[in-house]
């Protein structure tokens, strides 16, 4: 009896750090590159996701980067089922720069589908809902060089009908003071 229970003591301490240790599948830094055109400027995309809130929530943070143009959103990813996470309809915009989108963010909506490559690599897939543009309002451009607005343009039509597909590049999940405003109303943008 003392044997039984000395092995399964042992077994238990030997098997659960392996368990804490497990990754989850979703956190961690995704990024891609889309191009829509040959001589295009190419939009980079990275999405920096968190650690799990209860298994189902996930903060994340989103960095856009074209040319001179550079934003970062604060968003939060909810867990549909094993494959997919939900897009937030609120994305808030900690940085942009030299100008805005912040409006037009609500074209990525739907949800991230995960899969894995034929290389084994995960990837997440945006699977967007479509929208009609009832009520939304679109950036004013009127004020922007030719050269940015021709930028805001090609970031508007990424967001809105870019082929959008993640790869995994690491393991190591968002871990920022701001990722508990976006899971607490009190301090939420």
């Amino acid at each position: 009896m003392v044997k039984s229970i000395l092995i399964l003591v042992f077994w238990s301490l030997l098997v659960s750090p392996v368990l804490r240790a497990q990754i989850d599948a979703y956190s961690g830094t995704w990024q891609m590159q889309y191009l829509s055109a040959p001589g295009k400027v190419p939009v980079s995309m990275e999405l920096q996701i968190s650690y799990s809130e209860r298994n189902i929530l996930y903060p994340a943070r989103l960095t856009l980067k074209c040319d001179s143009f550079i934003a970062e959103y604060e968003l939060l990813l909810v867990k549909k089922n094993s494959r997919e996470l939900g897009i937030s309809k609120n994305k808030f915009a900690r940085a942009e720069s030299p100008f805005s989108i912040v409006t037009e963010t609500i074209f990525l909506n739907g949800s991230f589908d995960y899969s894995k490559d034929l290389k084994g690599i995960p990837t997440l897939t945006a699977l967007r809902i479509p929208s009609k543009q009832n009520g939304l309002p679109i950036a004013d451009t009127a004020h922007l060089t030719p050269s940015r607005r021709a930028m805001a343009m090609e970031l508007i039509s990424f967001l809105q009908s870019g082929d959008i597909s993640l790869k995994k590049i690491n393991n190591k999940p968002w871990d920022d003071v701001k990722r508990d405003s976006i899971l607490i109303p009190q301090f939420s943008p």
